[in-house]
């Protein structure tokens, strides 16, 4: 069995509404792709341009421009890291395994 069968993924439903409605296709695509290669709790990923752009279909410009483009909307961090290597970290839109959604209630039902 693939371990990539395994993801289970929770995404914060405004943060999801607004990469849904303003980011363009290919934006949202490579959004995704680092997400599912992103660790579980963490939501950090150490990939290169290349691979992206193989794994996807698309140019190692058009991922460097997506990966701009996400970056200023804050949907990914990049952390300093030697080139060609890229460390990204998924930002508030991914929900951490083990961590509390913010819609989840903390104690008992109000009767």
């Amino acid at each position: 069995m693939n371990p990539l069968d395994q993801i289970h993924i929770t995404f914060r439903r405004p943060e999801l509404c607004v990469a849904l409605t303003k980011l363009r296709p290919q934006d949202a695509v490579l959004l995704l792709a680092v997400i599912v290669h992103s660790h579980p709790r963490g939501g950090r990923v150490w990939t290169t341009t290349e691979r992206l752009a193989t794994e996807l279909g698309l140019s190692g410009a058009l991922v460097t421009e997506s990966l701009e483009r996400l970056c200023q909307w804050e949907f990914l961090s990049k952390i300093p890291s030697r080139p060609p290597v890229l460390s990204l970290e998924v930002g508030s839109l991914l929900v951490r395994n083990g961590e509390a959604p913010e819609n989840l209630p903390l104690g008992p039902p109000a009767v």
